[in-house]
């Protein structure tokens, strides 16, 4: 695709009669035909080179109206330009030109600036003025009669809505593979520019670069030229996170990898499974067999966020990190929303991480009286978002949350699968002590059957940040570099393990009620029933030779459960 493909949008909605347009998202790169060998220009130069019959007049706050020249154009303007004008006065004097005359164009930038969203009591006159002269230029039979019209240019999306209402707007996507790997060609072709490292093949800076603006790319890769290098595969995922800044601010981030696989985290073999099943099929191009997401759902303290990062390396996916979209300013919230999952879909395939969603992600009813309805936009729109067939696979969602009895039911039945994460038995503890010791490059020598003796002297159901904790307190202690048995034991002699144990029962019990396949519990592994791995508040109500639970009795212990917590 084009960077410019917005111009054949342009003329097919002109064939409709449509007179006014608004350009957002990707407002601020370069634009060029790959396919044509264009001259990357800015936007409004861009804009003006493919209207070569037009007459083309540009307005900002900051130049005042002026004329687009081009080269070997001697055409007399009838923008004549004027730095001391109103805005009012100057947007005016540019619609009457577009009356006036045939092939005209008036380019109006930093739009959003000119008419903000707001409610008219807030307005100045001024700003009612030229939102009422916006509105009128969308269905002005003398513009269209013309083949006269006015392409606004916004770089946020808090336009008044009257004029979303009446406008066409266009949503500037970020540039293709294709569009990214010819720009590389260009500026390669040119004095100025580094090359990608040596190992960097044409398909890994492709993968790399996704998600990125071509002035992105232009500036490290000059940066890189000055400084007698190459542009290294660092560089580039530094280039996406620098255009996730700059369309979306700290609404996404690019989530630092740990590192951490599958093969790094001990247990949870029932999630393991399906999670590795699910990304054999994506890479296999069966797209359609994976859920839109994964809920991780399970009291504090259980790995959940190292999960998230295992299953972004057992798919090959980066992550990108979901923030809070909500603001305090009228319609920005919206607009966070629809930027972010614009963002989202540039940069797919990708992992989507929302930690603690219970508190991010509101559902339709939360503040729904104090918010103006806010929360359930944002919310209706995600969940459209992820139910979206055409992203099953290519956007993978993973959510977490410490609070199950908080997530909106709606969510977690679209995200397609709910996997319950719990804290660990005590015969799995061991393993992960040892796994801990080898994430935090903490030299341990302790044999299995002092690890087992320090296992069985833990209360039922310790979690693993307790565990690091202890892990990390017997480094302190240690007389030397290496961890022994002794070094732990009083570490644990100093540990407080001051939970509220019915609340952690709680949670453990809403986890296993909300698993969407009954082989995620986690005292299942393939045909096993691991009767350690059930905890104490569900002995009795789990059957240990099946592995299934009765839900009629688990409905009653949660209710039991919410009573005594106040839940």
């Amino acid at each position: 695709m084009s960077t410019l493909a917005f111009i054949d949008t342009i003329n097919r909605k002109r064939l409709a009669g449509q007179t006014a347009f608004l350009l957002q998202f990707n407002t601020n790169d370069r634009y060029f035909d790959a396919e044509k060998d264009d001259t990357p220009l800015p936007l409004r130069l861009a804009i003006s080179a493919k209207f070569p019959n037009h007459d083309v007049g540009y307005y900002s706050q900051s130049t005042g109206m002026m004329p687009i020249t081009r080269p070997n154009d001697d055409r007399k303007s009838v923008f004549t330009a004027n730095s001391t004008e109103a805005p009012v006065d100057a947007v005016t004097r540019g619609i009457r030109a577009l009356r006036e005359n045939e092939k005209r164009i008036l380019i109006i930038d930093f739009t959003q600036f000119l008419i903000p969203n707001g409610t008219s009591d807030m307005l100045h006159p001024d700003t009612s003025k030229m939102i009422e002269n916006m509105v009128r230029i969308s269905v002005d039979d003398e513009i269209r009669k013309k083949d006269s019209f006015v392409i606004g240019i916004s770089y946020t999306r808090e336009i008044h809505e009257l004029v979303k209402q009446n406008w066409c707007i266009i949503d500037l996507p970020l540039p293709d593979s294709a569009d990214r790997t010819a720009y590389y060609k260009l500026l390669l072709g040119k004095n100025g520019f580094a090359p990608s490292e040596d190992d960097v093949s044409e398909f890994e800076y492709t993968s790399l670069s996704k998600g990125a603006r071509l002035r992105d790319i232009e500036s490290v890769m000059r940066q890189a030229y000055g400084e007698a290098r190459k542009v290294t595969p660092e560089d580039l995922n530094a280039v996406r996170e620098t255009t996730l800044k700059a369309l979306v601010g700290d609404l996404l981030v690019v989530r630092k990898p740990s590192g951490l696989t599958f093969d790094d985290i001990a247990g949870m073999e029932s999630i393991k499974g399906y999670i590795k099943s699910v990304a054999s099929a994506v890479k296999a191009g069966k797209y359609g067999l994976a859920p839109a997401g994964i809920l991780i759902v399970g009291p504090p303290g259980t790995g959940k966020s190292y999960v998230m990062d295992a299953i972004a390396q057992e798919f090959g996916y980066h992550i990108l990190e979901w923030r809070n979209m909500k603001s305090m300013w009228l319609g920005k919230s919206e607009s966070n929303i629809d930027a972010a999952l614009q963002a989202i879909t540039a940069n797919s395939p990708v992992l989507v991480g929302i930690d603690e969603a219970d508190q991010i992600l509101t559902g339709r009813q939360e503040n729904s009286s104090t918010d103006g309805g806010t929360s359930g936009y944002m919310f209706g729109r995600l969940l459209s978002f992820m139910g979206d067939g055409q992203f099953k696979g290519k956007i993978v969602w993973v959510l977490t949350s410490n609070r199950p009895d908080l997530i909106d039911p709606a969510l977690a039945d679209r995200i397609g699968a709910c996997v319950p994460l719990l804290r660990p038995g005590r015969t799995a503890i061991p393993e992960i002590m040892r796994s801990l010791a080898k994430q935090l490059d903490i030299p341990i020598e302790i044999d299995d059957n002092e690890l087992i003796e320090l296992a069985n002297s833990l209360p039922q159901q310790v979690s693993v940040r307790k565990l690091k904790d202890l892990l990390g307190m017997s480094a302190l202690r240690a007389t030397g570099d290496i961890v022994h048995a002794d070094d732990l034991h009083s570490a644990l002699s100093d540990v407080l393990f001051n939970e509220d144990q019915l609340k952690i029962d709680y949670w453990t019990a809403l986890a296993c009620r909300m698993a969407t396949y009954a082989s995620l519990l986690p005292w299942r592994n393939g045909q096993n029933i691991i009767e350690e791995n059930i905890p104490d508040c569900l002995k009795g109500i789990v059957d240990t030779k099946t592995g299934s639970i009765n839900s009629s009795e688990l409905d009653r212990n949660i209710r039991e459960l919410s009573r005594t917590v106040g839940m």
